[in-house]
């Protein structure tokens, strides 16, 4: 599955390399807050090919969650999620046991999925604002965002 067409055997290196999104953290805020508590941005990010030319891969970034349930992160390439960070009462981690709380989904070459393969976040309280989330896990994930924020709120009544 892994190949030149979807570049999943790029994704360790994605993961690690900083990535930038055209959004600023009070846009992101006010759209998951006004948006039923999703939002997804798109992105074109350079990297380097196995064979050391560039070329541009396709992320999203999807936002969910609330402050009483938790909020979620995911980095998403090919529809599959590849990086990402959330809460859950109870989830087995990528060593079998069995764990509560905050926890980050690595990418598992072998089975080109990060679903399963959790590990524990210390960190973040349970009850988090979103903006310290984005915040927190932005250094963890390597996630940039725009300064500048516009502003611009979404227009409901259409």
């Amino acid at each position: 599955m892994a190949g030149a067409e979807n570049h999943l055997d790029l994704v360790a290196g994605i993961v690690a390399e900083e990535k930038f999104f055209n959004v600023s953290v009070l846009a992101i805020v006010r759209a998951v807050c006004s948006e039923g508590y999703k939002a997804q941005y798109k992105c074109v990010h350079p990297t380097k090919g196995i064979d050391g030319r560039e070329i541009d891969v396709q992320l999203t970034v999807n936002f969910g969650g609330s402050s009483e349930a938790g909020w979620q992160v995911a980095l998403i390439m090919h529809g599959i999620r590849i990086h990402g960070i959330d809460f859950e009462e109870s989830y087995e981690d990528g060593d079998g046991n069995e764990q509560s709380g905050w926890h980050r989904h690595v990418w598992c070459p072998s089975v080109l999925s990060s679903e399963k393969n959790k590990f524990p976040v210390a960190g973040l309280e349970e009850f988090v604002s979103l903006e310290i989330f984005i915040y927190f896990v932005s250094r963890l994930m390597k996630l940039k965002w725009n300064r500048n924020d516009d502003g611009e709120m979404l227009d409901l009544t259409n």
